[in-house]
């Protein structure tokens, strides 16, 4: 039988923090947000939140503390912390009703354009929620690796190669997942009646 140590012994620096915080190692969290505040940090700053970097963080650590034995020792945790903190940022983006930042989605045609402001009217501005909550469904039904492939790329900015060697996969692979995310949410904004293409 496979012991604990033998197990963290075979694992990244991350997995590690979380097999240990799965086996109730509290000092293993506090390790984490050490070792992640500034990276995320940098994140939240670098999307125009500065202001709620601290709020953002906190948010986002809450979530990795109370998903922790949800978490799959698969060496994914990159991906899966910035998941976790892109969601934090758009639900913020949307709690404070400001700009609904859809960054412009070119889906041959289907939502290019669609970036409403904080000045259009309320009618646009609960459009704009009620589109981003479509999204956001879709894409929570989608496969873990697309979701988080079209994220990091689409909303995040990041080029497919990059996204590429944080999943740690390959860019054919990594353009195949977004490929996909992006025909699924363009089929299904179709037949959800938002008219695209």
């Amino acid at each position: 039988m496979t012991t604990t140590c033998e197990r963290v012994e075979a694992i990244d620096k991350n997995d590690a923090m979380m097999l240990r915080l799965q086996n109730h190692d509290e000092s293993a969290f506090t390790e984490l947000v050490k070792s992640w505040t500034p990276p995320l940090d940098k994140y939240f700053h670098d999307r125009g939140m500065k202001e709620d970097a601290a709020d953002l963080l906190q948010e986002t650590f809450l979530v990795v503390y109370s998903q922790r034995y949800r978490y799959e020792l698969d060496g994914r945790f990159l991906g899966w912390i910035f998941t976790i903190a892109s969601c934090r940022l758009i639900d913020m983006q949307r709690r404070r009703k400001c700009r609904v930042k859809f960054c412009r989605m070119p889906l041959d045609g289907g939502l290019d354009g669609v970036t409403p402001d904080v000045e259009d009217t309320a009618e646009s501005i609960e459009c704009a929620v009620e589109l981003y909550d479509e999204v956001e469904s879709i894409l929570d039904d989608l496969p873990d690796e697309q979701g988080v492939t079209f994220i990091m790329h689409h909303f995040d900015g990041l080029l497919l190669s990059e996204v590429a060697v944080l999943l740690k996969t390959t860019l054919p692979t990594t353009k195949s997942r977004y490929r996909l995310a992006r025909e699924t949410l363009r089929y299904t904004m179709r037949c959800r009646g938002w008219g695209l293409g």
